[in-house]
């Protein structure tokens, strides 16, 4: 029953991490606020179901040694900002969230990928997302002007995609 309870919850992580990853390409390429704090909440609400309900059901939550350097760098952010040693306080703080976010799908990712068959399954969603993708932007090129997704202006750049520039949306594609 174990054995059951870890696949569930590996596939929960999986499609939690994944789903944020790819809601952060898709709302403006992560470049707003609104979308990584959006995205970065979903995170953190995600890793606090699975530590919890994996917990609950007797799954052992894994530790792997790349968590301790990630852990080491946000204690000494942490510092920064707790005892104001940053130039730029309300930055660092901001940063800190944005690290605590990153930790949290690097959490959900180690759980996902015990299971090899959530690491083919990376495969078919990215390859289907970046066919999607790329077809919006396309899209997008050809009918939206200088706007993204049909409202968001961006006179001053040259906007494919979520992205405000092309070069970002290359390198997402390149990515992905």
């Amino acid at each position: 029953e174990t054995a059951s309870a870890e696949r569930q919850w590996a596939r929960f992580a999986f499609w939690a991490g994944t789903g944020c990853a790819l809601l952060a390409v898709v709302l403006i390429g992560a470049a707003s606020v609104e979308a990584w704090v959006a995205v970065d909440c979903l995170l953190w609400l995600a890793l606090a179901v699975l530590v919890v309900g994996a917990a609950a059901q007797g799954v052992r939550l894994p530790w792997h040694p790349i968590l301790w350097p990630a852990v080491a760098y946000a204690a000494l952010v942490f510092a920064q900002w707790y005892w104001r040693w940053s130039a730029a306080p309300a930055l660092t703080l901001t940063g800190l969230l944005q690290l605590a976010g990153c930790g949290a799908i690097l959490y959900l990712a180690l759980f996902a990928f015990r299971q090899p068959k959530n690491l083919r399954w990376l495969g078919t969603v990215l390859w289907w997302f970046t066919g999607a993708l790329g077809l919006e932007a396309l899209f997008q090129f050809f009918t939206a002007g200088r706007l993204i997704y049909w409202y968001r202006p961006a006179l001053y750049a040259t906007p494919i995609g979520p992205y405000i520039y092309h070069n970002h949306f290359a390198g997402c594609m390149d990515l992905l």
